[in-house]
């Protein structure tokens, strides 16, 4: 072996040792890093799990299902709407929501009409098959209480199908409603509305959102069928009494707080696996809802960003759960100006969450302005006139008058021979004169509210 071919390997071992003592070190560097990341965001995971903590607010299924009122099994309206689901027929088929909207455009025309020949067939068909199912509603309706579950933990191709069967029952009970206003059974067709605005409950506090939106949806279709019956038929005072306080119990306080708690709730229910180890939920995974293989589970060297995200999402959802929690208009003018979202979660959800909460508003509204609209009605068939203000209302129909929701000031009301009208100024919050009629087309009336024709005088 020559001298030259000596002098070369140990160079190149020398550049291998270097090599290797370099990619150790930057191993090691990159090893302490990632120690003191994961460090420093489990720190922060457990500060903001701390401040949950501290202010009471669930963190389980099981915390949540802790705040709702006890519901004793006599008192309990869900079993009923389990069944009246269960019984449906045709729920999701054309012919419900043709028979629904032909009713209620012939009701609505001037003078009010009634479907003939196939379509009034169809309709008494589509009621006696569905007869089961409209008396498990009564007997739900005259529930107190009411434990529903929409079905999360089956998944939400499982939760969407139940939902739109909450919506075909909606349309179905208000069907039945028009029919019994235009038969003449007024108060029958009031009871038929005020069954519809209970079995509303089953969507009171579910964990998702889509949940709300179903229920705000419907709530105006109430509001759009009361219309309807108090155009075209003659409620007793103590009928439109009772349909009065539905609409305003309608509208409960601090139910938007509500969904964000339960949407928090989920949130960390899906990310247990990734909050495994660094911090504790108070107890083991709920079994009931299994949810948490839906989001990633974290290994060594991903768990530090997988905590950074999830400190990003309880920071977001503690922001959204403070501002959902304040009333109208503040909660309106508190979300849409929330400001930008700090994580992944906030991004996605803010803009639909700003959007929720404007229909939301537009649903206190026309609940709000429905309950008034009953109201007014009340002291005209009372007195044979209409009130000059809304203020002639008070005490006799109500102990306060609720107030708009865009701008918390009074509802607001115009009258002449023909109709009267109550309404919101809207999401525009310029007063448009009661503009709340939808033309040809459907869009969006520039205020919120409802016209009543007087063709029902008397």
């Amino acid at each position: 072996m020559s001298v030259q071919e000596t002098n070369v390997r140990p160079r190149w071992r020398r550049i291998l040792r270097g090599f290797t003592l370099v990619a150790l070190s930057l191993f090691l560097i990159i090893l302490v890093g990632r120690l003191a990341w994961g460090y420093v965001e489990a720190r922060r995971l457990r500060e903001e799990i701390s401040k949950i903590q501290a202010a009471g607010q669930p963190m389980t299924f099981k915390d949540l299902n802790a705040t709702l009122p006890k519901v004793d099994e006599r008192d309990d309206a869900g079993p009923y709407y389990q069944a009246a689901m269960a019984l449906l027929r045709d729920g999701g088929s054309t012919p419900l929501w043709d028979a629904y909207n032909a009713y209620l455009d012939a009701l609505s025309k001037s003078p009010a009409s009634r479907p003939a020949g196939a379509t009034a067939e169809q309709i008494d068909l589509l009621l006696k098959d569905n007869a089961l199912t409209l008396d498990m509603l009564d007997r739900g309706a005259k529930c107190p209480g009411c434990r529903f579950d929409i079905g999360v933990e089956n998944g939400m191709g499982y939760c969407l199908e139940r939902l739109s069967r909450v919506r075909a029952i909606a349309r179905l009970v208000g069907l039945r409603a028009l029919v019994r206003a235009s038969n003449g059974d007024a108060d029958g067709a009031v009871d038929s509305l005020i069954c519809m605005l209970k079995m509303l409950r089953t969507l009171d506090d579910q964990p998702v959102m889509i949940c709300f939106m179903v229920k705000v949806a419907c709530t105006s279709l109430a509001s759009m069928n009361a219309k309807t019956v108090l155009e075209t038929s003659q409620p007793s005072d103590s009928a439109m009494g009772r349909l009065q306080e539905a609409f305003l119990a309608a509208d409960p306080p601090r139910s938007m707080e509500r969904v964000m708690l339960t949407e928090r709730v989920l949130g960390l229910e899906i990310m247990r696996d990734t909050l495994a180890g660094s911090v504790s939920l108070g107890g083991p995974r709920d079994t009931a809802t299994n949810l948490s293989g839906q989001f990633p589970a974290s290994g060594f060297w991903s768990r530090p960003m997988m905590q950074h995200m999830a400190v990003g999402y309880l920071q977001d959802s503690a922001r959204f759960v403070s501002n959902a929690g304040k009333p109208w208009p503040d909660v309106l003018m508190a979300i849409q100006g929330s400001g930008e979202a700090r994580s992944t979660f906030g991004q996605i959800v803010a803009p639909p969450l700003a959007k929720m909460c404007t229909l939301t508003a537009r649903a206190v509204a026309d609940s709000r302005c429905t309950a008034v609209a009953i109201m007014v009605e009340r002291y005209r068939r009372t007195h044979g006139r209409l009130p000059e203000t809304l203020a002639d209302l008070v005490p006799d129909y109500v102990r306060s008058l609720p107030v708009d929701p865009f701008t918390g000031k009074d509802l607001l009301y115009r009258h002449d021979e023909r109709s009267y009208v109550v309404y919101s100024v809207g999401e525009d919050q310029t007063d448009n004169g009661g503009a709340v009629d939808r033309d040809e087309q459907h869009h969006q009336p520039q205020d919120d509210g409802i016209r009543i024709r007087l063709r029902a005088a008397g």
